[in-house]
């Protein structure tokens, strides 16, 4: 299964892993260092016959150069991995989308992720890729991807769609900070996803957690450049959309452009809930804390819609650091689906500017305050 940058082989891939995946013991697919491997997209479909499939990636795979060559996409996908059980997928190499050329022309960009996350997306091919994500699972259960070196994707980095208990940990997640949307980790109708020990920086946010996903775990995550770690969006196009039970633990955001961010669409249904950002640093961060709900794919001049995703049980604990900007917090929430029970409990975010000021905003938020809170968070309801 040795090849070059010259001569790119998917049936080596394919017949590879077509042993492993009709094995019924535990069986690897190994990917050897010292070698690059071209790859145009391909696909590893289960399910497998085996209790456990190992990938072990120590080369470097890399994605071809110009636009004309990504052919035979699926689901706007360079390497996929559907209806596998029991995969793990590590190793020390690196997967590199070589995606500047997607970033320089960002056309057919797609911000919704029900959309991306197409389910039909390993049945139906497309003759040409539109801003292909990296590397994705769709209906894994006990999935395990370790050790990695992702790198400039076309799109989003890594994909997780109606996955079930999953574990990440010790990636590295590497991109430009003005590449667009390419998001280091999004996750969609997944759960029970546990992302540990992992440094991202890129071009949209660290980890997006998006709509239908549930009991999620993010603990000692390095973000930065960034759009920091995002719940959302959720509610597009007046879309229903749920999220709940997640846990953003020991994190450190530096240079980012938001930190514990929140961001719904105005007119969509369903909720955010459960929520919790705890031991959180920050520097240099703008939008150190934020909770959007009339988000508008980054601007604010959507024409106004009835309705708003509910946005309850949220709490920041511990969050301490520095703001780039003078605003530090800003809950800018809906005055038909107020934000609830939002609590900040030992929050100090100070300028990063010597002798600057930084002050919070607050529309339509019930906010408890448990212990000193620096800048002082004073809510009302029924703002405009």
């Amino acid at each position: 299964m040795d090849m070059n940058l010259m001569n790119p082989n998917l049936k080596a891939f394919l017949q590879a892993w077509n042993k492993t995946c009709t094995s019924s013991s535990n069986a690897t697919m190994v990917v050897p260092e010292g070698n690059k491997y071209l790859l145009t997209p391909l696909q590893f479909n289960g399910p497998c016959k085996g209790p456990s499939v190992q990938v072990q990636i120590d080369g470097t795979l890399v994605a071809p150069k110009t636009i004309g060559k990504w052919t035979g996409c699926v689901g706007n996908t360079w390497i996929g991995f559907s209806y596998v059980d029991g995969l793990r997928v590590y190793g020390n190499g690196k997967l590199d989308g070589q995606g500047s050329l997607w970033w320089e022309n960002p056309g057919n960009e797609d911000h919704n992720d029900d959309i991306i996350n197409n389910n039909n997306w390993n049945q139906k091919e497309a003759s040409t890729c539109s801003r292909p994500m990296g590397l994705k699972f769709s209906s894994c259960k006990n999935l395990e991807l370790r050790g990695l070196t992702h790198m400039n994707p076309p799109g989003r980095h890594i994909n997780l769609h109606s996955c079930n208990q999953v574990t990440i940990s010790g990636l590295k997640i590497t991109a430009p900070k003005d590449s667009p949307n390419t998001d280091g980790i999004g996750i969609s109708s997944s759960t029970n996803v546990n992302i540990t020990n992992t440094i991202i920086g890129t071009g949209d946010d660290c980890v997006a957690i998006c709509s239908g996903s549930s009991n999620i775990f993010v603990e000692g995550v390095q973000c930065g450049p960034g759009h920091g770690i995002s719940v959302g969006s959720l509610g597009e196009f007046g879309s229903q959309d749920t999220v709940e039970d997640v846990h953003i633990l020991n994190c450190n955001f530096t240079g980012t452009q938001n930190g514990a961010r929140i961001k719904t669409w105005q007119g969509g249904k369903g909720y955010a809930k459960n929520i919790r950002f705890e031991h959180i640093h920050l520097n240099d961060v703008e939008n150190s804390i934020i909770i959007d709900q009339k988000y508008c794919n980054g601007k604010h001049d959507c024409p106004p819609k009835s309705g708003a995703v509910e946005v309850s049980n949220v709490k920041y604990i511990n969050v301490q650091g520095t703001s780039a900007i003078n605003q530090a917090i800003l809950l800018d929430c809906s005055n038909e689906v107020p934000c609830n029970n939002i609590v900040f409990d030992n929050v100090n975010i100070t300028s990063s500017s010597k002798g600057e000021n930084v002050y919070s905003t607050c529309k339509n938020a019930n906010v408890s305050v448990t212990s000193v809170v620096y800048p002082v968070v004073s809510c009302s309801i029924g703002d405009i």
